[in-house]
């Protein structure tokens, strides 16, 4: 299981601010963004919207932390690295960063 902390980078005034839980949303409703072979992009079937659910659901139920399994982790991340960027910002970078080193969520012990 992978967890990702939700961030908020800039101040929400700045062009360049990036809140991490409204952000991965967007990201987590979008169709994926492969192409067949023809360069047509692929449809978004029931499976690619089950997959997303369990994203949005899991953000729905976070405060500061996000909590995925590594399937839905892997899907997202995948997502998250074909979004084009309108801009290359140091906000984004990091945002970035963190959901490709997102960290294994340590086990508590009782």
């Amino acid at each position: 299981m992978k967890q990702i902390k939700l961030k908020v980078l800039g101040k929400p005034e700045q062009e360049d601010s990036i809140d991490y839980k409204e952000l991965l949303k967007t990201i987590a409703e979008l169709p994926n963004q492969e192409k067949d072979r023809n360069g047509r992009a692929t449809p978004m079937y029931a499976k690619d919207v089950r997959e997303n659910m369990r994203v949005l659901k899991a953000l729905e139920e976070s405060k500061d932390v996000l909590n995925l399994e590594d399937s839905d982790y892997n899907n997202l991340k995948k997502k998250v690295l074909k979004v084009p960027w309108a801009k290359s910002t140091k906000n984004v970078i990091q945002f970035l960063d963190d959901i490709e080193n997102a960290e294994e969520k340590k086990e508590v012990l009782k």
